[in-house]
């Protein structure tokens, strides 16, 4: 009898497809192409962890994961954040068992075996006579490598990945018109909100990476109560940005000028706290016509940068959410919600700030419970028997060749390949496209 490599069957699949703008559901839902996705993709991406205000002080660390490996960030006595493996030395247990805190050390429930906050081991039970030759140099516990940029941690387990600019390419430039607005960088207005959602992770990154065209329909409701403009003549105003392997931003002309906000969104009065001084002049000038405000860097770190309803006060808050797409298996994701604003933002708008972004992308915010309903839909058919054996495909055409209105245009600032009309699918097949080249990637042994 003759078998399959599914992995190998889904990959080619997509290969074969993926210029047509046809996408085998198997990506979304097959536990195989899951498994193998979290050594070719996930072990050799920078991933975003949190932001260094979460570990202020000297001992302070919070659990987090990078794919499905959960790690400590924390602060060690020598100041600097260390990534660490959740795991011991001696026989695997966990060695850190509370999301956060602040400990010099970490003990091992098992054995003894004890870490200090940067990871090094520093002894066991009885090390005299038991440990006598053990050379502590060689037993900490297990390192990622970490990358520190405008307030927010990034981290990779993999020495041979490129070095962080190299692997952001020109995604740095929309990340810095994100996040470089003020030299103190971000703060984070509260601990991350978490929640699982019954969707391959997938469905999740490259939505926010480019996914416009949905929002006059599965939003539709939000614009009907007057919460968010209505995006419905959004696409032929917005602007779509592929920015290096994987990496994509959107940006509209419609939303801030209906409000006749200052650059980045913001009111002239608060801009002017703001350290502007660094800003770049090309930044600038994509904003004087449209409002960045959404994006993915491969593979699961959103950012989205918005506008709330105005306040009784008259304040018309911007807040910034950063979101991690966390697979918890090839069939749930869990989100993981951070909201902050700059911190030149001043603080009696921040209370505001916080609960503009969780009424609308919290974990019952308005526009995330029509997601995470619909979302649902591509898990369910990346496991269906009647798709495989019909050999279903999903179409990822709009922008192809003549099918959609727009293409690409040369006129806006920034760097990457830009459209200016968002009936299309370009970021997302670019973020395909990066997760091709990943998965047909061998892994040296």
């Amino acid at each position: 009898m003759t078998t399959t490599d599914p992995v190998a069957t889904t990959v080619s699949k997509l290969a074969r497809g993926l210029d047509d703008g046809l996408i085998p559901p198997a990506l979304f839902g097959d536990a195989d192409v899951h498994a193998a996705e979290l050594r070719r993709v996930f072990a050799r991406s920078w991933l975003f962890l949190g932001l260094t205000d979460e570990v202020k002080e000297i001992g302070d660390y919070v659990l987090r994961r990078m794919g499905e490996d959960e790690v400590i960030m924390s602060r060690g006595a020598d100041g600097e954040i260390h990534v660490l493996l959740n795991k011991c030395r001696h026989r695997g247990t966990i060695v850190c068992r509370d999301d956060q805190g602040n400990s010099s050390h970490f003990r091992c429930p098992y054995h003894g075996w004890t870490y200090a906050s940067d990871g090094s081991w520093t002894g066991a039970p009885k090390r005299p006579r038991a440990y006598r030759d053990l050379d502590p140099k060689q037993w900490g516990l297990l390192e990622a490598r970490v990358e520190k940029r405008w307030g927010l941690v990034f981290a990779c387990l993999d020495p041979s990945t490129p070095s962080f600019d190299d692997y952001a390419g020109d995604a740095l430039w929309y990340l810095e018109a994100f996040f470089g607005l003020d030299s103190r960088g971000l703060v984070s207005l509260g601990e991350p909100n978490r929640w699982s959602a019954s969707t391959n992770w997938k469905s999740g990154a490259e939505n926010f990476g480019g996914d416009n065209y949905h929002v006059a329909t599965a939003h539709a409701s939000a614009v009907e109560i007057g919460v968010i403009p209505d995006p419905r003549d959004g696409n032929e105003t917005n602007a779509q940005f592929i920015a290096g392997p994987g990496h994509a931003f959107t940006a509209t002309a419609a939303f801030a000028p209906a409000y006749g906000l200052g650059p980045f969104g913001h009111s002239p009065e608060v801009w002017a706290n703001f350290d502007q001084a660094h800003v770049d002049d090309s930044h600038l000038e994509l904003h004087k016509t449209h409002y960045l405000f959404t994006g993915t860097f491969f593979p699961n770190f959103s950012v989205f940068r918005f506008l709330g309803a105005p306040t009784a006060t008259g304040l018309i808050p911007i807040y910034l959410m950063l979101r991690v797409w966390q697979p918890d298996g090839p069939h749930k994701t869990e989100v993981w919600n951070w909201l902050c604003c700059y911190y030149a933002e001043p603080e009696e708008h921040r209370d505001g700030i916080y609960a503009a972004g969780l009424a609308i992308l919290g974990p019952a915010g308005l526009l995330e419970q029509d997601d995470m309903a619909i979302w649902e839909g591509s898990t369910v058919a990346g496991r269906s028997v009647m798709a495989e054996t019909l050999d279903m495909r999903f179409n990822y055409q709009l922008g192809l060749g003549n099918m959609s209105v727009g293409g690409v245009v040369d006129t806006l600032a920034g760097p990457g390949q830009a459209h200016d009309k968002s009936y299309n699918e370009s970021n997302q097949r670019a973020f395909m496209q990066h997760w091709l080249t990943m998965m047909e990637t061998e892994i040296n042994p």
